[in-house]
């Protein structure tokens, strides 16, 4: 019999909670016979795979709600008492809708940024627009000079990944993490590509695609197969990488990863390990 005395929750929140498992049933199903179509089927009927997908479920669904939202709050315009973050969001938003002003801008931003990381701008072989910097930099490619200047100006890690976390086995102070990180493509498919060809294609097709639109927009002339070369190379490098990571399966023991140690016994580390030629990477010029 139904407990009359028990106490319902009657919030809105409950009681749209309460709907929304309700309409994820499927009442003609016999949960005895198969549960989750009884449990699931009513969701699946009104949840169909979109086009665009290969999967759909709750989380995704969501996630696009979630998207779809944070759009219309972007796209409202600024009030004086908006939180700055909030500001500055929607500015970046629009600015990233104002496709006229940046086709008028051009290459203009990304050479800029690129010779400030005193990356070249033009492709191996070709004549280069890098000289000496404000800070006094060569125009010799250094690059940790670049991976430093990299994570300040952007907040993006090359060839080594660097961020101050929390400690999670000391939660009262925080650590400096150096960590691998992604050679730009997935490992998985650079370290096997007989089973990923195909895909690997395509990303060599995408690199060279790039490249070629960068040659036109900067007005520069290559030879024939330039850039079909470059996104060789750049699939090579990856994959050298790659092959030097450790392995999603020797990721699995967390604490295997941890190796705490001062910035000098780091630099210790690394000189032990040797690069050739006498070559030295240091620590701490990288980290300042």
């Amino acid at each position: 019999e139904r407990d009359t005395g028990a106490d319902y929750c009657l919030t809105e929140a409950c009681v749209k909670t309460a709907a929304r498992i309700l309409d994820s049933l499927d009442t003609t199903a016999q949960p005895c016979e198969d549960f989750y179509q009884f449990a699931c089927g009513g969701w699946l009927r009104r949840n169909p795979i979109p086009e665009s997908q290969t999967s759909w479920d709750q989380f995704r669904s969501l996630r696009e709600h979630l998207l779809r939202d944070l759009r219309d709050i972007l796209e409202e315009g600024s009030s004086a008492d908006e939180p700055g973050p909030v500001k500055q969001a929607k500015a970046l938003y629009r600015t990233c809708l104002d496709t006229a002003e940046l086709e008028r801008l051009g290459l203009e931003p990304l050479i800029a940024t690129l010779e400030k990381l005193n990356l070249s701008t033009a492709l191996p072989g070709l004549p280069s627009s890098v000289d000496e910097d404000d800070d006094g930099s060569s125009g010799e490619f250094d690059w940790l000079y670049t991976a430093a200047r990299a994570q300040r100006m952007l907040g993006h890690s090359v060839l080594l990944g660097f961020w101050v976390n929390e400690d999670v086995r000391n939660t009262s102070r925080n650590l400096m993490v150096v960590d691998q990180i992604s050679p730009g493509f997935s490992e998985r498919y650079l370290l096997d590509p007989e089973r990923f060809g195909g895909e690997l294609a395509e990303y060599r097709r995408y690199i060279t695609d790039v490249v070629r639109v960068f040659l036109h927009r900067a007005n520069q002339t290559a030879p024939n197969g330039t850039a079909e070369n470059f996104a060789a190379d750049v699939l090579r490098f990856s994959t050298q990488l790659a092959g030097i990571m450790t392995t999603a399966e020797q990721r699995r023991d967390v604490k295997s990863q941890f190796h705490e140690m001062t910035l000098d016994q780091l630099q210790e580390h690394t000189d032990a390990d040797g690069l050739g030629s006498g070559a030295k990477v240091s620590s701490l010029r990288h980290f300042q």
